[in-house]
């Protein structure tokens, strides 16, 4: 069925999967659960008492909670000058642009958004307000922005209708990415039936990415395939499955990968000692290959090794430890490439500047 590039808002298109029962009803600004952690902000009256708790002034924390969204709310601390390309992902409650002085406001360097709502197929057209708005921000504010897609976009789905309803979502997500200028747009390359082989799930998911290709030509931004935990019936956990889904013919303008240190560590790639670190990149570069790499999630795991589960943990609280991280950010391979936290943070924000505040002792700031 070919793609066309029109506004077809969410009610024209029934989600043939429900949402989670969690998910917001609708629009953009709805709150957001961080990938892979599960959790969703707290209210404002729930902030409220916390810092009440913290001893924070209660004049202080009307102001902040008055101001709504979070994108005016303040932080105990911010992230010192000069770190290069790292941060966390960060919320579009009240338009991709308000995505912006968040990031800013915490000190990163670099973000990753969602371009909608995460848990909806589709979404209402950005205004071209919306879009002037977010590009002047993040220019001014020379941060480095990618996105992450929907959770239930699934190429490699049995079902025809989800593949063929997650071909036509996916395609309006890159396009919104595009039109935001984003460098590229992470995804879960799919899960596929349990009575499928890995060897069917990928071409399915393959047929999907070149579906999705073809309908949107002259697109810049990319897909950045995201290794995955394992978890249920998903690929991508192997770094094999990513090297054979980047051997489209397409794959070098359109295709890349993206790195979650918890999905490595929970599918079998141990990152704890300095020896595990270097094997499992010395695979990475020989069976997919360095130049495919866009972003890395930094990410603890609450599973152990090979676990296959994909529960995020703060950095130095799980089972990786907080060491592979130092050297993963000070490791000279990744310079360029941006790094940012999916772990569970509050609304402000505060908990993803504790977590890039640890790895200061190996971060180079001004270099």
């Amino acid at each position: 069925m070919p793609f066309k590039r029109t506004t077809l808002p969410s009610k024209d298109r029934a989600a043939s999967e429900p949402a989670p029962a969690s998910a917001p009803a609708t629009g953009d600004a709805a709150v957001e659960t961080t990938p892979g952690d599960g959790k969703v902000a707290p209210s404002p009256k729930a902030r409220t008492a916390a810092r009440r708790v913290a001893g924070r002034p209660a004049a202080a924390t009307a102001r902040d909670d008055a101001k709504g969204s979070g994108a005016g709310t303040s932080i105990a601390a911010t992230l010192p000058p000069g770190l290069k390309l790292i941060g966390s992902h960060t919320s579009i409650s009240g338009g991709v642009e308000e995505s912006i002085p968040r990031a800013v406001r915490c000190g990163f360097t670099a973000a990753q958004i969602f371009v909608k709502n995460n848990k909806q197929w589709f979404a209402p057209d950005l205004s071209a307000e919306s879009i002037a708005a977010y590009r002047k921000r993040r220019e001014e504010a020379g941060l480095v922005v990618f996105g992450h897609n929907s959770y239930l976009i699934n190429l490699g789905s049995p079902k025809p209708d989800i593949i063929d309803t997650s071909v036509d979502a996916l395609a309006k997500e890159l396009l919104r990415a595009d039109a935001l200028g984003l460098p590229f747009l992470v995804m879960h390359p799919g899960s596929c039936g349990a009575g499928s082989t890995e060897a069917d799930g990928l071409r399915k998911i393959a047929a999907g990415l070149d579906r999705v290709v073809e309908a949107t030509p002259g697109v810049r931004t990319k897909l950045a395939l995201e290794i995955t935990a394992g978890q249920g019936n998903s690929l991508g956990h192997r770094f094999e499955h990513l090297a054979t889904l980047l051997q489209q013919p397409y794959a070098a303008e359109r295709l890349g990968v993206c790195l979650d240190t918890c999905h490595m560590f929970a599918a079998g790639y141990d990152l704890r000692t300095r020896d595990a670190y270097e094997a499992t990149f010395r695979d990475f570069e020989s069976i997919v290959g360095a130049q495919w790499l866009l972003g890395f999630h930094l990410n603890d795991s609450k599973g152990g090794l090979s676990s296959r589960l994909d529960r995020h943990e703060h950095l130095g609280s799980g089972a990786i430890g907080l060491e592979p991280f130092g050297w993963l950010v000070s490791d000279p391979r990744w310079t360029d490439i941006p790094k940012v936290l999916e772990t569970p943070k509050s609304e402000d924000m505060h908990e993803d500047v504790e977590n890039i505040l640890k790895l200061l002792p190996w971060l180079k700031p001004g270099e």
